[in-house]
């Protein structure tokens, strides 16, 4: 698997990039810590309930992760940032149908809390890109998962646990025939 590095902008500097989303719909969100583990800090995703660093009174932000090609330096990357963005983008969506269906040129303006202009640009006069690429999920490569009890054997140990992922799931159709069938009755007729 590549990485997938994160898309940055200095204040005044711009890029042109392709989305790669068929819709706003398809861009990913989370719950994020950025906290202090070991030596640095890092972005966690939030477990929800019975979260230790929400516990601690570190709260998380929401966090969307917009997949885009560069053309600047030619490189698949991930723009993470809060979800004020998100109506610029529907707005394009609403205009092209598809956002991948063209490329916008973002600027940033700002230095702290900087704002963001998004400028529709011809497709014609940039390369296309591989379609595999479109929709496809990419936020998890840009922050830490630990479940409630590896974050709390952190916090017990000082050392971050590996991730311990879930038993395989079952399929639909393994599910749907463990369920126990039911037999839908015909209303009795009213007189």
């Amino acid at each position: 698997m590549e990485n997938i590095i994160h898309f940055n902008l200095a204040d005044g500097q711009s890029a042109n990039v392709r989305l790669l989303h068929s819709s706003v719909g398809t861009i990913e969100c989370g719950r994020i810590h950025y906290t202090q583990i070991g030596d640095r800090k890092r972005n966690i995703r939030c477990p929800g309930n019975g979260c230790p660093i929400c516990e601690k009174g570190e709260m998380p932000t929401n966090r969307i992760y917009i997949h885009l090609f560069d053309y600047t330096d030619n490189k698949e990357k991930v723009w993470s940032r809060t979800d004020k963005i998100l109506p610029q983008l529907k707005a394009i969506e609403e205009s092209w149908c598809n956002l991948n269906d063209c490329v916008v040129k973002i600027t940033r303006i700002g230095e702290k809390f900087p704002k963001y202009e998004v400028t529709v640009l011809n497709p014609k006069n940039f390369e296309s890109i591989d379609e595999k690429h479109i929709d496809e999920a990419v936020a998890y490569r840009m922050y830490l998962t630990r479940s409630v009890d590896e974050l709390k054997e952190y916090y017990e140990t000082g050392v971050l646990p590996p991730h311990k992922k879930k038993e395989q799931a079952i399929s639909k159709k393994e599910y749907f025939n463990d369920k126990p069938k039911f037999e839908v009755k015909e209303p009795a007729p009213t007189t």
